[in-house]
């Protein structure tokens, strides 16, 4: 995945994260790309 493509995820997870929780966490973010576990965290 290039930047552009990882930023246009970002962008609208954030979008998403907002509508559903009405805030946004750094780790809800990350756990949606897949680069954290609930495991792990």
């Amino acid at each position: 995945m290039n930047n552009i493509e990882l930023e246009k995820k970002i962008k609208s997870l954030v979008n998403l994260l907002r509508y559903e929780k009405g805030l946004i966490y750094a780790v809800d973010v990350l756990l949606r790309l897949n680069y954290l576990s609930k495991k792990r965290f």
